[in-house]
């Protein structure tokens, strides 16, 4: 049935979008590529606002993200599509209720129901990666990235901002670190150390750049005292600061993940350190992002990987994780990413050779992963670009690598 409707109103041109409000990446990823579903085709939106969480995603307490941002889009549409999204919004909200209360499990027991999510659903439409409209074959659905949906974030006051900072060159600093465990259950590899980005820090401020660091309250505290560092992290309204913070930026800095997405959102520059995204590479799809990815050690074979072979090894590296063991980036490769993301380096015949080697591998391994686990089409696109010292070192193995790997294992 649910599959149906979807259907049926994506032929009468309106495509449904279910936001995740359990998961703060979910949140800006869902909105961002369902927005963006709706600008590219030229669709009318419905909203389906999920009010009931039944994922209890976070540790200390319920979080929902982002009704402020929802409701703004809300305003925006038109009298018919307001309407369609109160009635999906609550037939939406009868289905999680049901789903709270375990009805919807004894109904699949009691009826022998296989197909029950598409009776009594957790969403309906685009929510993420995994939707119907992936399967409807659409034309460019690849280069949906490129839609413009900046209309839904800028209102009179923003452009207001905009007109009277447009000399100061804005950076949005976000490091998640181990503290955030205790909020939220995190793979301990895609943490990092504030520490290690004083020194590029410095540099920015020295370079008359403005930098806000955003984030959450139980992220490490990191003092740095001058007139355009600002830390919101201790903030109460930590949240809308990461959002104006973002809205006024012109760079993201920092490690991958969910605020990676969120700076998509905003059409942010990336300059991103301490990756562990190999396979969705932090939602970037431009050249004009930057990566550098953590190093992987392999304890069996007694070597660094390179990135070839970890995208060869994959499905092993997130399976076996006592054999594998991840080293952050230190000082200087995070330095030597944030001079090239902002000088934005010309690429010379050999850095665009491995650089398309890159490509082409994580395309080649991305497409032999099991479907569940592969991305989407809206993700065939993604591409970032990386320093060639980095790839030089890192994209096959090599007599650098090889000496890394030997000093690294006679010191653990």
């Amino acid at each position: 049935m649910k599959e149906k409707i979807e259907k049926k109103l994506f032929k009468l041109n309106y495509l449904i979008l279910t936001p995740k409000i359990h998961s703060f990446g979910g949140f800006f990823e869902s909105f961002c590529f369902g927005l963006k579903l709706k600008s590219y085709y030229n669709k009318k939106l419905i909203l389906a606002i999920p009010l009931v969480d039944v994922f209890r995603h976070f540790k200390i307490n319920e979080r929902k993200f982002d009704y402020d941002l929802i409701f703004k889009v809300f305003l925006k549409l038109s009298i018919k599509e307001k309407i369609y999204s109160v009635f999906f919004s609550i037939w939406l909200n009868l289905n999680l209720i049901l789903i709270k209360i375990k009805l919807r499990t004894l109904f699949k027991i009691i009826f022998n129901i296989k197909n029950i999510d598409n009776i009594i659903f957790y969403n309906i439409g685009y929510s993420d990666d995994k939707n119907n409209y992936n399967n409807y074959n659409l034309d460019n659905y690849n280069f949906v990235y490129k839609a413009d949906i900046s209309k839904y974030l800028i209102n009179k006051s923003n452009k207001k901002i905009e007109s009277s900072e447009k000399d100061i060159k804005k950076i949005c600093f976000c490091i998640r670190d181990l503290n955030y465990q205790k909020i939220k259950e995190i793979s301990i590899n895609a943490a990092a150390n504030i520490e290690n980005y004083r020194d590029s820090l410095l540099f920015l401020l020295d370079n008359k750049y403005s930098i806000v660091r955003v984030g959450e309250p139980m992220m490490s505290k990191f003092s740095l005292d001058h007139k355009n560092y600002k830390d919101t992290t201790k903030f109460k309204n930590h949240l809308k600061e990461l959002k104006d913070t973002m809205l006024k930026s012109d760079i993201y800095f920092g490690t991958s993940g969910s605020h990676a997405h969120a700076a998509e959102l905003y059409s942010l520059k990336k300059i991103i350190s301490n990756s562990v995204d190999f396979r969705f590479l932090s939602a970037s799809f431009s050249l004009n992002n930057w990566t550098i990815f953590k190093k992987i050690f392999d304890l069996k074979q007694k070597k660094f990987l390179s990135l070839s072979e970890i995208y060869e090894f994959y499905n092993l590296i997130e399976t076996d994780r006592k054999r594998f063991i991840y080293i952050e980036n230190d000082k200087s490769e995070i330095f030597d990413l944030l001079k090239n993301g902002l000088n934005n380096l010309f690429i010379n015949k050999e850095h665009e050779k491995k650089l398309k080697d890159f490509h082409s591998i994580r395309s080649y391994y991305i497409n032999k992963l099991p479907l569940l686990e592969r991305p989407s089409r809206l993700y065939e696109q993604a591409k970032t670009n990386i320093p060639f010292e980095y790839l030089k070192n890192h994209l096959y193995q090599n007599k650098n690598l090889d000496e890394l790997s030997l000093k690294f294992y006679k010191n653990i």
